[in-house]
């Protein structure tokens, strides 16, 4: 079972491997690999057929697996599975499922060896003895690849992982808990395959549906805006912008490629030349980077298991609805929620003129405050940055919270002083630092002395004006940068 969309593989090829269906494929294969120590070249009997490994982490967790006997589910050589995939806990301790036949090949073609798994070894010669495989004696694969100490603990909790299982089925075998977990995530997909806006747009693309075989209880997709792009597209919802609002409704969930790098090409179409273009952007695993010119670079996933109840399905399509579904024409969705909600009133409205800086209140000075392409003016439009170009966070640099940034639309000026008191840590008082205003009507001032440069905002590349003068002194770049350093 994919663990990116859920989607059922061909088992049956594990038997028509083991039944030589493609053994002219791998006798026509150059013979690879040298060993290493205790190894030695794969024979022409090794080569000359295919040996198969099934990766049933995820497809235990909701199924049962049969390796043998007429009701076999599958006969692969290998199975590799992780408990926690099935528990939840322990993290880190899975376990090696083998036939006997192969595991002979994993001992005459294991290159390496480590501490407790051998008997006897040479330290000037190629020779040594895995530990229960002296001479003439039986090789016992467990003791011969317990490389270092065990993780007795967590071993131990197995048991109670066990004991919990049996509870949770209530007796009855693990189909049902495959049943129930599917049952809910084909709800969870039939409602929100058929989301749709105001406009009438759908609201969200799914990955994997409908396969031959059909799909385990995963449910992979991403979201889509109620708008058209300049070639008629609709745009993506990041993903890390979903994952971060469905976090406020305390729902966990996966994002991006979910360690399964094939899969995530095939479906979202990237290719190589992609795969290069994105890293070069500064692309990267696990990064909020999450739409690059227009295309995702992952999706989002929601699994259901043997604990899920319908509710849990249907409080996602709930907040996803809340959030990403457009209920009126050219009103986004939270903003549609507000607009009728009764009783609300608005106090106070802020902006922060300096991403992760100080707040400033807005005021009715000059008849009211003006609005920008993508709300109030000058609201996080200006970012300090490192010398990779990379936006400063508060969490990382937490000088930043004593930066007051205050924008004075009358003389178009960007102050910025420090709430830090004198003598704090050794730093002296600082003078204001007063920088030129500019983004909304800024075409009516004199030109200020700029330069742009490419940043990540928000793990996001763009274009940004570099401020390099202030109040009309030959202020540059590096005086800035040596005064917000200080």
């Amino acid at each position: 079972e994919s663990n990116f969309d859920g989607r059922l593989a061909n088992l049956g090829l594990c038997e028509q491997l083991r039944q030589g269906a493609f053994d002219p494929l791998a006798a026509a294969a150059p013979l690879g690999g040298s060993g290493g120590r205790g190894g030695g070249a794969f024979t022409t009997c090794d080569a000359a057929r295919w040996w198969s490994l099934l990766d049933v982490s995820k497809y235990v967790g909701t199924s049962p697996l049969r390796l043998s006997g007429p009701e076999a589910t599958a006969r692969p050589d290998f199975a590799v599975l992780s408990f926690y995939k099935i528990f939840g806990f322990p993290t880190g301790v899975g376990a090696l499922v083998c036939r006997r036949e192969a595991a002979e090949l994993l001992r005459r073609h294991r290159g390496y060896f480590g501490g407790g798994t051998v008997s006897a070894l040479s330290v000037d010669h190629d020779w040594e003895v895995l530990h229960g495989g002296g001479a003439g004696g039986s090789f016992d694969l467990a003791e011969a690849l317990e490389d270092g100490s065990l993780n007795y603990q967590a071993i131990l909790a197995l048991q109670h992982g066990f004991d919990w299982l049996g509870q949770a089925c209530l007796g009855r075998p693990m189909a049902a808990a495959g049943l129930h977990a599917g049952s809910i995530a084909e709800w969870f997909a039939g409602k929100l395959a058929a989301l749709r806006h105001a406009s009438g747009r759908s609201a969200a693309r799914l990955y994997g549906r409908g396969a031959a075989r059909g799909n385990g209880p995963v449910v992979a997709f991403n979201l889509l805006r109620d708008e058209r792009g300049d070639a008629g597209e609709q745009p993506y919802v990041g993903y890390a912008e979903v994952e971060k609002l469905l976090g406020l409704e305390k729902i966990q969930l996966r994002t991006g490629c979910f360690c399964n790098t094939g899969a995530c090409a095939r479906q979202l179409g990237v290719d190589f030349a992609d795969a290069k273009r994105y890293a070069a952007a500064g692309k990267v695993c696990g990064d909020d980077r999450d739409v690059i010119d227009g295309r995702p670079t992952g999706c989002v996933r929601i699994s259901f298991g043997l604990s899920s109840v319908f509710e849990d399905a249907l409080c996602c399509l709930r907040a996803i609805e809340k959030y990403f579904v457009a209920k009126t024409l050219g009103i986004a969705p939270r903003r549609a929620a507000a607009a009728v909600a009764p009783g609300l009133e608005i106090a106070r409205l802020y902006i922060y003129p300096i991403k992760s800086c100080g707040a400033q209140e807005v005021t009715h000075e000059e008849g009211g405050w003006p609005l920008g392409p993508a709300g109030l003016a000058y609201d996080r439009m200006y970012a300090i940055v490192d010398e990779a170009g990379k936006n400063l966070r508060a969490t990382k640099c937490s000088g930043l919270a004593k930066l007051q940034p205050r924008v004075c639309l009358r003389s178009r000026t960007l102050t910025i002083s420090t709430t830090q008191a004198p003598g704090d840590d050794g730093v002296e008082a600082l003078p204001d630092l007063v920088l030129p205003l500019g983004g909304i009507g800024s075409t009516n001032e004199p030109e200020a002395d700029r330069c742009e440069r490419e940043i990540r905002l928000c793990g996001r590349q763009c274009r940004a004006e570099v401020v390099a003068c202030a109040q009309g002194q030959a202020l540059d770049e590096l005086e800035i940068s040596r005064w917000l350093r200080r």
